[in-house]
């Protein structure tokens, strides 16, 4: 990573990404073993989903990833705890942060009394894309709605 954090080198990365370079290899990267039961259709629009990602890379990426992976969560504990609004958090069992985030998770149900947790075992990172009905009806559910969203509107 430390080639992200040089200047010229690591826009040039960045340049390379957002061209689209490597859009099929970070859409089977992101969609883990999802990718292996897509139709043809549902990998293309899952490649162009990345692909309008992609086109935002630049080297804050790093920086983010920093913060969030190597330094962790510990400075921003102190202010979670003082959440009080209703807080669902989104978790899929083959996605690729999964390690990432395990100490979140536990935090968030140790720490955060309004917070729930939805794991979902065969969901990956983006699970608004890979299972948006599920999303929406847990949300939905958790707000205290009722889960018949197209008879409301």
């Amino acid at each position: 990573m430390w080639l992200m954090s040089s200047p010229i080198i690591g826009d040039l990365i960045c340049l390379a990404v957002r061209i689209g370079l490597w859009n099929e290899s970070f859409a089977y990267q992101f969609a883990g073993a999802w990718w292996k039961v897509q139709t043809f259709k549902e990998r293309r629009e899952w490649r162009d989903y990345v692909a309008g990602e992609a086109r935002h890379a630049n080297r804050c990426w790093v920086k983010i990833r920093r913060a969030v992976f190597l330094i962790g969560d510990a400075e921003l504990r102190s202010d979670v705890r003082r959440i009080r609004a209703p807080l669902l958090f989104f978790t899929g069992g083959r996605s690729g942060h999964r390690k990432h985030i395990k100490p979140t998770l536990e935090f968030l149900r140790r720490e955060v009394p309004t917070a729930r947790v939805v794991e979902v075992p065969d969901g990956i990172h983006d699970l608004e894309w890979q299972k948006p009905e599920l999303v929406v009806r847990q949300a939905l559910d958790f707000f205290g709605k009722s889960t018949t969203l197209h008879q409301e509107m």
